[in-house]
């Protein structure tokens, strides 16, 4: 019975992280994937053992959302706010249980033999649509499970890489290169701490590079400067190549990671920072709503969960962090830990817009389960 669970334990995070961007079936416009289920499921088996400052917090911030409605209730998109509610809530009821908690089923799970598989699978299949394109001009995998993904997307024209018009970026198993990227970093970090095989650790990078999303790039970097920073051969090594990179493609690094694009309209890094900024300034401060917006009722589809939040908690949004992350500090004593475990939020924050969705949550109750509870895989509780 014990080697049953592990096993449906063990295909189930499987299934959930090589799935985040696949839906098993669809209700009133959500796509209800395999994270959304596992996650339930793990609320479920953690409910009892949450804190009760946590429960605290939940309805602390549980009394904001109906103050805000109640505000709001003669103008309200009520579909609209109840299937966010319902999000938002999943998603922070994962978040809080998992950072004190780990069910006893998920103790007997090894994740380092779960990141690596998924790894080589991801990369595989990102490595197939890279030379589909450039060996046969097709784009047949991109699309090859369209009939289940969330992605929009009706032609690979959408995935060109913006500095090199050469190269349609790979998506692999997911609905767009960004979130393919945000995935790979999450299990970069999370194979760091359960010591997976360094060669799945450069497939990963490798997986990484290739979906040439900068975001993810900045993070990445961010990520090696502590852990190289004492090696010269290291700092060497790495102002040869941007000297390189920027003799070899006449383009800086500051243009690489487009942060030139922020504050130029009709450009990604508009859409992800410049547009998000105003449109959140605007509802705070010019529509005078200082204590945030009811759920799902933003006037535009934020393409960055970090002022998703913004619009959701006003000028309330640094309460909301601590709330949320405050206990982080005060339970990891290790920097590096606490270094590492910020960077996944980060990434998660600003990727994209879907911070409050089973499928990211599940991303930071991966990370809480292996960073926080400090998660390895121990042969002797089998």
């Amino acid at each position: 019975m014990a080697v049953l669970k592990r096993l449906f334990f063990s295909l189930f995070f499987l299934f959930a992280l090589l799935t985040l961007s696949l839906y098993v079936f669809r209700l009133i416009g959500y796509s209800f994937s395999f994270a959304f289920f596992l996650l339930g499921l793990l609320i479920i088996l953690s409910l009892k053992y949450i804190p009760t400052n946590s429960w605290r917090i939940y309805f602390l911030l549980l009394i904001h959302q109906y103050i805000v409605l109640v505000l709001f209730v003669f103008e309200l998109d009520f579909i609209e706010f109840l299937k966010s509610f319902l999000l938002v809530n999943i998603a922070l009821l994962a978040i809080l249980s998992s950072k004190f908690h780990i069910p006893r089923a998920i103790l007997q799970i090894n994740f380092k033999a779960i990141f690596s598989f998924a790894a080589c699978i991801i990369v595989f299949y990102e490595l197939i649509q890279v030379l589909e394109y450039n060996l046969m001009g097709t784009s047949f995998s991109w699309f090859f499970l369209d009939k289940y993904s969330i992605s929009t997307a009706e032609d690979v024209g959408r995935f060109q890489a913006v500095n090199f018009l050469d190269y349609m970026r790979p998506i692999s198993l997911y609905h767009e290169p960004s979130y393919l990227g945000l995935v790979l970093f999450s299990m970069l970090i999370w194979g760091d701490s359960v010591k997976i095989k360094l060669e799945v650790k450069l497939l990963i990078i490798l997986g990484i590079i290739l979906s040439f999303s900068t975001t993810i790039y900045l993070f990445m970097v961010l990520y090696y400067i502590p852990k190289l920073y004492n090696n010269k051969y290291v700092k060497v090594f790495f102002c040869l190549f941007v000297v390189y990179f920027i003799i070899k493609y006449n383009i800086t690094i500051f243009e690489f990671f487009r942060f030139n694009e922020i504050a130029t309209e009709g450009t990604s890094g508009y859409a992800r920072i410049g547009a998000p900024f105003f449109q959140v300034i605007d509802i705070i401060f010019y529509q005078h709503n200082f204590f945030g917006i009811p759920f799902g009722q933003s006037p535009i589809m934020f393409d960055n969960s970090f002022f998703v939040i913004f619009s959701y908690y006003g000028i309330l949004t640094p309460l909301f962090y601590l709330l949320i992350f405050g206990s982080v500090f005060k339970n990891v004593k290790e920097y590096n830990k606490l270094f590492d475990y910020f960077l996944i939020v980060g990434a998660c924050l600003f990727v994209n817009g879907a911070f409050f969705t089973p499928e990211t949550s599940f991303l930071i109750v991966i990370t809480n389960y292996i960073l926080l509870n400090n998660l390895t895989f121990n042969k002797e509780k089998l």
